[in-house]
């Protein structure tokens, strides 16, 4: 055929340099035709020969045509010639064709006309999406699936298990960053197999626990739920790291981390001692419907007595009893116990920092106490609210002229007129 018409092909390609658009459509034209002539490998040959040479022009609108082209011939190739049509699509898709990048990564995916190279099936999703293909995400989560499960669509795969799985990280990664909620989902899920050394995952904690935390920052609730869990268990071991996961996990609204970074501050994990950050966070968890109320009476019985590196602070821990009181009953027992030590002078005590008969601030303190326990307001927070603005301003300034006056526990004292506190 080139002998034949050898004369047209030198005219044709004069045209072509000399920027004829429709010298270059005849030239593409006859390449795809030497292309289909599998029995002449010839023309073949000289078929990819005048593609890479059209492939040069600096025309975008005949690149267009090009790339199109050459996709659409190329899918009809893949199942008869896959090597050819790898070929194409790596010429289309040099020329901009997200098309043919995305069948062309389909094809490393596979290993179909090339071998399977897992590294540039990511790349080229990405060029893909960045092209403006948004349906490339699925595509690519539905590859990272079967990378995951050890099997590429066709057959079983014969990449290593790390291979595998590290690009699956990677494609789960892209996908659910761009909005893809499966990726997302399935992207913590691989985050908490790391962490747990699940099958197919070897354990890998660092890496576990960094995909969890993307994960929960990108919007997953379950992954937020196990960023808690983890930030829980890791408080014990590593206090600084499980309390940094814990206050994201708070951030993003789990109530229970919350609570426990309370308990952190309470008991110094992975942070200084710090009371009344625990009781803020507490009273939090408690406006959300966490009954905290229990824990914020045990820093009011602490900071009452002083223990646990708590600093003794009267007015502060009678505050704390009566927020408490709302809904707990050992703190309702433990005002009701600080309430007659003010009432009765021969049960005062050197342990809670009472020093001095005040029958004025004991009668409010047992009043407050006898509106929570008769009207049963302890169950509706609104006007509890109400009752304890109505009564605090009156019982703390009396309780802060004790806060200079509060004496050392006696620890060991056997007076018969000492109640023990409900913590």
């Amino acid at each position: 055929m080139l002998q034949a018409n050898q004369l047209i092909y030198e005219r044709l390609v004069d045209g072509a340099n000399s920027e004829d658009l429709i010298a270059r459509l005849v030239l593409m034209s006859m390449a795809i035709q030497c292309l289909k002539q599998k029995e002449v490998p010839e023309n073949i040959a000289f078929g990819m020969r005048m593609l890479e040479s059209l492939s040069t022009c600096t025309d975008a609108v005949f690149q267009i045509v090009l790339a199109k082209t050459m996709h659409e011939f190329a899918l009809t190739m893949l199942y008869n010639d896959s090597i050819l049509a790898v070929k194409l699509f790596v010429l289309a898709s040099q020329l901009g064709n997200f098309e043919a990048k995305r069948n062309l990564a389909v094809c490393f995916f596979h290993g179909e006309g090339t071998e399977r190279q897992p590294d540039k099936v990511l790349d080229l999703f990405k060029a893909c999406y960045h092209a403006g293909d948004q349906t490339v995400l699925e595509k690519m989560y539905t590859i990272a699936v079967q990378l995951l499960s050890g099997y590429n669509g066709r057959a079983l795969s014969n990449l290593p298990r790390a291979i595998e799985i590290s690009t699956a990280v990677k494609l789960f990664k892209f996908a659910a960053q761009n909005g893809h909620a499966g990726a997302l989902k399935d992207f913590a899920i691989l985050g908490w197999w790391f962490y747990r050394g699940i099958a197919p995952c070897c354990q890998d904690i660092k890496q576990g626990i960094a995909i969890v935390k993307m994960a929960a920052k990108l919007g997953d609730r379950w992954a937020v739920d196990k960023l808690e869990t983890v930030g829980a268990e890791m408080v014990h071991t590593k206090p600084k790291v499980g309390f940094k996961l814990l206050n994201i996990a708070s951030e993003l609204g789990n109530l229970k981390a919350k609570r426990n970074l309370a308990v952190c501050f309470l008991e110094g994990l992975g942070t200084e001692r710090q009371p009344r950050e625990a009781v803020n966070l507490f009273k939090k968890c408690y406006q959300l419907g966490r009954k905290s109320l229990k824990h914020i009476n045990t820093i009011a019985v602490k900071l009452l007595l002083g223990s646990d590196g708590c600093q003794k602070d009267l007015a502060y821990s009678m505050e704390l009893f009566a927020y408490a009181a709302q809904g707990d009953e050992d703190a309702r027992f433990n005002l009701h116990v600080l309430g007659n030590h003010f009432l009765s002078p021969e049960k005062l005590e050197p342990d809670y920092g009472i020093d001095q008969q005040d029958v004025p601030t004991g009668r409010r303190i047992l009043d407050y106490l006898s509106v929570l326990n008769t009207l049963h307001l302890h169950l509706s927070r609104v006007p509890i609210r109400a009752i304890i603005c109505e009564y605090l301003p009156e019982i703390q300034p009396v309780f802060f002229q004790y806060k200079n006056a509060i004496e050392t526990v006696n620890e060991n004292s056997s007076s018969s007129s000492c109640v023990k506190l409900h913590v």
